[in-house]
């Protein structure tokens, strides 16, 4: 096998790779960068390969001792694939498009590279507000860093362009873009907690150190939390949330008034945690200390203070879930059925104009099919034109 002997300017042979490694050493285990720092680790990794290629690229007298015909690998690819300086800087992270769906946010972070997070607090800035009432709820939020842990598709979704480069012809890159977000699903203090959060992800000297985000304590707070995990689609977090919320409700932690009418106020009298929280809290008027503060609410919230009291009246606003909307779509589709075949009973909806009331291929009302009757049945239905006669079957 052939040597490649490099010289040095004493005339001393040398070996490239003992020289790499030579100034790779001091940068790695010199004690600048601790052991559990992976940005530093990486960036001491980055460094050490720049400083190597460069010199291997210094000018050298050498002389390879093989036959005439042989090709042999270049030094710079042989040191890019088989030195230690490069085992972590060609790591390969996936698409974090591809994998959100598979974890949370605080198990998706080491999927996500160190210099897209830190390139997450760079670039245009965007307002995040409340569509009904134009309340700012969160000043100068990183675009990006939504992008990176929302996704693209909860940003477009949210997201409004108020300025361009070109406002007349409207073309060029937005220069004002609002996240506008509907009303009270959300609050300012969650998503002060959420963008905290992100932001010091994507720091250097704290993204090492992530830990999920810390549950509050604050009951309206972490119900809003919750509630804002569900809109951005971060369903893992939120049923992290959920789990909490459910065992303060049924601990023995005590629930006091301002807490349930703040939630009344800001969540609404429909909203699921507002229900739990009645019942749990229904369950514990017999106590004389809870009975004497919530007599407090018989005047500012009414209809607060008789759900507390009627038990019955607070499971007519039960949330359903599971399977119970199957029901809704069989009474639905009864409700169709009897209108195509013409029903004229009571009890069922009228025929609405522009569809036929049968559905036999020589009516002349076949002929008045039209897409705002279609609609009527279905707002979301496409655009079409009606091709032909209703079918028999």
């Amino acid at each position: 096998m052939g040597m490649l002997n490099v010289q040095g300017p004493n005339d001393a042979s040398q070996n490239p790779r003992e020289n790499a490694l030579h100034v790779y050493e001091p940068m790695m285990y010199g004690g600048i960068y601790i052991q559990d720092d992976i940005v530093g680790q990486y960036l001491a990794q980055r460094d050490a390969q720049r400083a190597s290629i460069e010199a291997l690229q210094a000018p050298m007298s050498h002389y390879v001792s093989e036959p005439a015909g042989y090709s042999r690998r270049s030094h710079r690819f042989e040191l890019s694939c088989e030195s230690y300086a490069s085992g972590n800087a060609q790591r390969w992270y996936p698409d974090p498009e591809t994998i959100r769906h598979l974890h949370a946010l605080h198990p998706l972070l080491p999927h996500i590279s160190p210099e897209r997070k830190l390139n997450a607090l760079n670039g245009l800035e965007i307002d995040i507000i409340d569509g009904t009432t134009n309340q700012v709820l969160y000043r100068a939020a990183p675009k990006k860093l939504l992008v990176l842990f929302l996704g693209r598709e909860v940003v477009k979704k949210f997201i409004r362009t108020f300025a361009r480069e070109d406002n007349e012809a409207w073309r060029g890159l937005p220069t004002e873009q609002k996240l506008v977000l509907p009303s009270n699903a959300t609050s300012a203090a969650a998503l002060k907690i959420l963008l905290s959060w992100m932001v010091h992800a994507c720091k250097s000297a704290t993204m090492h150190s992530m830990r999920p985000i810390r549950i509050p304590n604050n009951l309206f707070v972490a119900c809003s939390l919750a509630r804002t995990f569900e809109l951005f689609r971060l369903h893992r977090d939120a049923y992290r949330l959920d789990v909490a919320i459910t065992q303060q409700f049924s601990s023995k932690r005590p629930i006091f008034a301002v807490e349930i009418e703040t939630m009344w106020t800001c969540l609404g009298q429909n909203d699921k945690y507002v229900y739990a929280c009645i019942r749990a809290l229904g369950q514990r008027i017999s106590g004389p200390r809870v009975a004497e503060d919530l007599q407090s609410l018989a005047v500012r919230c009414p209809g607060l203070y008789a759900r507390l009291n009627d038990y019955g009246l607070n499971e007519l606003y039960r949330p359903q879930f599971g399977r119970e909307w199957f029901g809704k779509m069989d009474r639905r589709s009864d409700v169709l059925s009897q209108a195509r075949r013409g029903s004229t009973g009571d009890d069922t909806a009228p025929v609405p104009h522009g569809l036929p009331s049968n559905g036999r291929p020589g009516d002349t009302e076949t002929s008045n099919l039209t897409p705002q009757g279609v609609r009527t049945f279905n707002p979301s239905a496409p655009s079409f034109r009606p091709v032909g006669s209703w079918d028999n079957s």
